[in-house]
């Protein structure tokens, strides 16, 4: 079995179970403990670092809304025909790459993550109306992504190419009077991180593969398009460290999974002319958990900005 296959079949846990690991703040620093020794600050500091850049890299290959401008599902266009959606897009964030450099302090790089994706989606159930202008209950889009992740400075990026499959279910599809609402998940498989030089200096590794669950809503004005969102992106994956000890000898620590939840939120504007749509949106990550035991306190990684441009086509 392929190392894509495997992490997929380890992602599918039941989703409940994974959408439980959104309530639990602390679940990356109870980790990390496990992880490191205790008193170890500097594998305390790059298995947090590995986490984040982690999340970045899932957020650069997710973006916002998973299918850039689109609040609403597609809907069918008749009994036999079905709406279906195509965009090209490039999203990018920035992630900060903290190699620890032992007792004495820390040796950091800000990168750039950046993604560029074709995302599709096809309708696979029209949902329900339950009132003349009041439909897509429950309706459903398949969606599916293929890209590239790439990037700029400390963190290297093996195996760039990524994928997803997920689905899209409509709250409401956006009709004269009311905004279309809607819920996605997705499975991704990411790429591997990496940052430092095992064999001459402080380093970490990391596999990631990610949930990303969206929550969308928007309405078009004229020809213009705007949406608002919530995003929620759990990644995961085997993780390995490199450091030196407080003791000054070089230890590794791992390898084992870790996983990592992060909020975003995110804003957008599209302009549609027939059939083709430009869109862009920008938003933002909330910042990671810290680590802390009796001899060691490692403060929280900071949130940051992301934005995506898209160009899309619709059937």
């Amino acid at each position: 079995m392929s190392a894509s296959c495997e992490r997929l079949a380890r992602a599918l846990r039941p989703l409940a179970a994974a959408l439980a690991c959104v309530g639990a703040p602390a679940l990356l620093a109870a980790q990390a403990a496990e992880v490191c020794p205790a008193g170890e600050a500097g594998c305390a500091r790059a298995a947090i670092s590995a986490a984040d850049a982690r999340a970045r890299a899932a957020l650069a290959v997710a973006g916002g809304s998973p299918l850039t401008g689109s609040a609403s599902t597609l809907g069918r266009r008749t009994a036999t025909s079905r709406h279906a959606g195509v965009s090209l897009r490039v999203s990018a964030t920035g992630a900060r790459a903290l190699v620890p450099a032992g007792a004495g302090g820390d040796a950091a790089g800000e990168a750039t993550l950046v993604g560029l994706s074709v995302d599709g989606a096809v309708a696979l159930f029209d949902g329900f109306f339950v009132a003349p202008t009041v439909g897509g209950l429950l309706s459903v889009d398949l969606l599916g992504s293929a890209g590239w992740l790439g990037g700029g400075g400390p963190i290297d990026i093996d195996g760039a190419f990524t994928w997803g499959v997920g689905a899209r279910v409509g709250v409401l599809r956006e009709s004269f009077t009311l905004p279309g609402v809607s819920v996605s998940a997705v499975y991704r498989d990411v790429a591997a991180l990496a940052a430092g030089d095992t064999a001459t200096g402080p380093a970490w590794a990391a596999e990631a593969d990610a949930w990303s669950v969206r929550a969308t809503v928007g309405k078009r004005i004229g020809a213009v398009d705007v949406l608002g969102g919530a995003g929620w992106d759990r990644t995961d994956g085997a993780l390995s460290v490199t450091y030196a000890s407080a003791t000054g000898t070089r230890e590794t620590a791992g390898v084992r999974d870790l996983e990592h939840a992060r909020w975003s939120g995110f804003a957008g504007i599209g302009w549609t002319f027939l059939v083709f749509q430009a869109a862009g949106e920008v938003g933002w990550i909330g910042g990671g958990d810290g680590y802390a035991d009796d001899a060691v306190g490692v403060p929280a990684p900071d949130g940051g900005a992301f934005g995506s441009l898209a160009f899309r086509f619709t059937y």
